[in-house]
């Protein structure tokens, strides 16, 4: 009897403990990590913020299980450089981001969206 006799009924005790510990891992990188970064952009000047804000909402809104989380690791270097995020916490929150309740983005929604022009419709120049 030199097993260790709690190892083996810690699984079954609690079968959804490692659902419930990689949710809660995502949650606080976005508390922590990627939502205040988002909120850093404010600072940056107007034509670097648009550019940041989608790279780290790309980070967001990848995952294993759509495009945009394949597109960001196959170019994981340059979203670190532009995102300013540390490329080890890019890499995990994608992959463990699969199936944890995380909104799948689709790569047709990116395009949508649309640099905000400098000048309202009714100012616009020419």
């Amino acid at each position: 009897m030199k097993k260790k006799l709690h190892l083996p009924y810690l699984p079954e005790f609690f079968p959804n403990y490692i659902n419930i510990i990689q949710r809660r891992l995502l949650d606080d990188m976005r508390k922590f990590y990627l939502l205040p970064r988002f909120e850093q952009t404010r600072s940056f000047p107007d034509e670097e913020i648009y550019e940041k804000k989608l790279y780290i909402l790309s980070v967001i809104y990848g995952s294993m299980s759509n495009q945009l989380g394949d597109m960001v690791l196959k170019n994981i270097d340059k979203w670190a450089s532009q995102s300013d995020l540390p490329k080890p916490l890019i890499e995990d929150y994608i992959r463990k981001a699969r199936c944890h309740g995380v909104r799948q983005f689709r790569m047709w929604e990116i395009s949508r969206i649309r640099k905000p022009s400098l000048f309202p419709p009714t100012l616009s120049p020419g």
